[in-house]
């Protein structure tokens, strides 16, 4: 474990100067912060939302035009709640005019965030050091929750749309990857290739490595854990600090799983490339907000009790957003964490934009309910629920073994309850379902957005193609 120490230590903050932006000096100061009362941290984030409008109004030209045809002045701002003044942004409004969000004066090192589309929606957009830096502040501040160090050994089932693209100079570009992991004490499994042979070599591997804890998207750890499971591995022996989920929603009957599997805590994080990490999950189950360097609102949904996740970013000078709209859906939680810390608090990331089902006569059904429909039914090894319009769905799944009428009528049965006795389950077996190209899989797909459910007046009004 002499590595462990020298990445700790040397390469780690090596490569954080490198990259720039102060991460080692935001880890110290968050580790003060996060134990400040919630009162001092609204405070502080006030101060930040002032210092932020103030230069957006100035430096971004996107801000510019905004403050000055909604008539909103950053000098006037005297509470966070000020806020709900200027329109919500989307990502639509990013990708189209990415340029226009690059603050004017401001001589950062800029990087290209680009996500996988997983929502059909993907986004290259410019991010700053400072903001990256604090991505990774955040992340080790959190991760000591858990007993995780900067340097300590990981194994990452991870994916990302630029390795599957075949381009010249792959195979190079392929070891360099492998270096970087390697030299920061990482190993990489392939969220692509979940097949058992593999899953059987990720295993031998993971066994050889040792790492502290295990990192990937939600659905990888599902399967790899299920894996685990069916070949009766003993994945306590590993000896994990912790278990991360991140990327994808992680639901309930997924953690059970992956806890099991590897004798191991199940921890929920939450971010996003275009805007860093956002919320983490401390010991005592909390999902707190990263207060220091964004703000965070829950803008309501009519028919739900959760609601939309929006984020200010405090820091990022060099590209900032502005009550960005995540798509992301949550319920704000009230009180104080009993771990102690200040931080304010959110439910765990409940579902995306694209995982809410509607009834056939509008109303939202939230796609956690569907997937434990789906999930109690143990022949079924994964699915995609696809929602065509208001009175269409079709269920693709893969079965471990033959599906009967009983198990078929119980779904169907269990969904017209859900979701309306007029509409039409279409279930049908798949051999294979392959990932998004981001190497995420989603359980729920939905082609109606909310305002065309909510203005539909006859079930199956809203018809939408499969793109």
């Amino acid at each position: 474990m002499i590595y462990d120490g020298i990445v700790r230590h040397v390469v780690f903050p090596a490569a954080q100067a490198l990259i720039g932006g102060g991460t080692l000096s935001l880890i110290q100061e968050w580790e003060r912060t996060q134990w400040l009362s919630p009162a001092e941290l609204r405070a502080l984030q006030l101060g930040k939302l002032r210092r932020m409008l103030i230069h957006a109004g100035l430096r971004v030209p996107f801000y510019r035009e905004t403050f000055r045809r909604t008539g909103f002045v950053p000098e006037n701002v005297t509470s966070v709640d000020d806020l709900a003044a200027l329109p919500i942004l989307d990502k639509t409004v990013l990708r189209e005019r990415a340029r226009d969000f690059i603050a004017e004066g401001v001589f950062e090192r800029m990087f290209i965030a680009r996500t996988g589309g997983s929502t059909g929606e993907p986004l290259a957009f410019p991010v700053g050091n400072t903001l990256r830096a604090g991505a990774v502040a955040n992340m080790v501040r959190c991760r000591r929750w858990w007993g995780i160090e900067a340097g300590d050994r990981s194994a990452n089932i991870w994916g990302h749309s630029r390795y599957i693209r075949r381009r010249r100079g792959d195979g190079v570009r392929k070891a360099a990857s492998t270096a970087k992991a390697r030299l920061l004490n990482r190993i990489v499994l392939s969220a692509y290739d979940l097949s058992d042979g593999s899953m059987s070599r990720y295993w031998e591997r993971i066994m050889v490595f040792r790492p502290a804890f295990v990192i990937g998207y939600a659905t990888s750890l599902y399967t790899f854990a299920d894996f685990i499971a069916r070949r009766r591995l003993d994945g306590g022996a590993l000896g994990l600090k912790a278990v991360i989920s991140t990327a994808e929603v992680l639901y309930d009957w997924q953690e059970e799983v992956i806890s099991a599997a590897f004798g191991a805590p199940v921890v929920n994080e939450y971010g996003m490339c275009e805007a860093g990490i956002l919320a983490y999950q401390c010991p005592e189950g909390s999902m707190h907000c990263m207060d220091e360097s964004c703000l965070i609102e829950i803008l309501p949904i009519a028919g739900c009790e959760s609601g939309d996740i929006v984020v200010t970013e405090l820091d990022n000078l060099a590209a900032p957003l502005i009550r960005y709209n995540t798509k992301d859906m949550a319920r704000r939680m009230d009180g104080r964490c009993s771990c102690g810390r200040g931080l304010s608090r959110i439910s765990r990331v409940e579902g995306r934009a694209y995982d809410t089902v509607y009834s056939c006569s509008g109303e939202v059904v939230a796609g956690a309910l569907l997937t434990h429909v789906m999930k109690s039914v143990a022949k079924v090894r994964k699915y995609q629920i696809l929602q065509r319009s208001l009175n269409d769905i079709e269920v693709k799944y893969m079965e471990s073994r033959p599906l009967d009428s009983a198990d078929r009528d119980f779904i169907t049965g269990t969904l017209k309850r859900h979701l309306g006795a007029d509409v039409n389950v279409t279930l049908v077996r798949v051999d294979d379902m392959p990932v998004e190209l981001s190497g995420k899989h989603r359980w729920i797909r939905s082609l109606i957005g909310r305002s065309a459910a909510a203005g539909a007046e006859t079930p199956g009004e809203v018809k939408e193609t499969v793109e």
